[in-house]
């Protein structure tokens, strides 16, 4: 399922995963594309990570995991989600 998202900005120093609105864990594979502005990945099995325009990032969507905005603006994002 591949589709374009926006990330509201955010303050950064939010937890995205003390947030149960922001959080999801499901069965499948994700593909993440930084389009516009800058993300950050948190996960319940690794340290978060920042993706700037351009960057990428797959990952198994079984394990906790959410996306926010760490930029002034909000940023977009093309997602491609598999699910079993």
């Amino acid at each position: 399922f591949p589709f374009r998202s926006k990330i509201t900005a955010r303050a950064p120093q939010l937890s995205a995963l003390d947030n149960s609105d922001n959080e999801s864990s499901h069965a499948g594979e994700e593909f993440v594309y930084v389009l516009s502005g800058a993300v950050e990945l948190h996960t319940d099995s690794y340290a978060p990570v920042r993706l700037e325009v351009g960057d990428s990032v797959y990952f198994d969507s079984g394990m906790r995991h959410a996306v926010i905005s760490v930029s002034e603006e909000d940023a977009f994002v093309l997602w491609v989600a598999s699910h079993e």
